[in-house]
Formats: structure tokens, C-alpha cells, sequence
């Protein structure tokens, strides 16, 4: 996991930065996609589990939104959200 969340956020920088958008958004989102999965003790998909983490710690909606959507579970809210559902899906590939 370490290594796909790893190769995933150099995906979205480099992403980010070629389309100007805000990178530390699609930085933090993508290192904190699959944060649900750490979360074991609790029923639920990883994306529901990571975006009650995240909001539990008060991480910004805008970061919450890029892990929420990146399984296109809801529509996509931002440019940055649709850069982590990519970059994870080049990742992923």
C-alpha cells in the first residue's frame, strides 16, 4: 500500500503542476486516499472510513473531497478530485 500511495502522489504532482492546480490539495489527497484502509475495527467501505477519519481531525473539505470521490462513488467536485481518481487509477494500473 505504502508504495502505490507513493508512486500515486508523484503521479498527482506532476498532474497538478502541468494543469496548475493546487497541488498541495492532490498531494494530501492522494497520500490520504486509502486512509479508510488503516481503519479495521469499524464497518464500512475505505472511503467511508477515511472521510470520517478525516473529518474527525478537521482536514479540510477540499481534501476530504478528493478522498471521498476517488472511486467516483459521487460526482466530482474540483479539478484536484479528479486528479487523485486519475492518478490513482494510473497507480493502480
Amino acid at each position: 500500500m505504502i508504495s502505490h500511495t507513493l508512486e500515486e502522489t508523484k503521479i498527482g504532482i506532476a498532474l497538478a503542476t502541468e494543469v496548475k492546480a493546487n497541488v498541495d490539495t492532490v498531494r494530501l489527497g492522494c497520500l490520504l486516499h486509502d486512509i479508510g484502509k488503516v481503519v479495521d475495527e469499524e464497518e464500512g467501505s475505505h472511503v467511508e472510513l477515511g472521510v470520517k477519519l478525516l473529518k474527525k481531525y478537521n482536514i479540510p473539505q477540499a481534501i476530504i473531497d478528493t478522498v471521498a470521490q476517488h472511486h467516483e462513488d459521487e460526482p466530482f467536485s474540483s479539478a484536484e478530485s479528479v486528479l487523485v481518481y486519475v492518478s490513482d487509477a494510473i497507480s493502480g494500473a
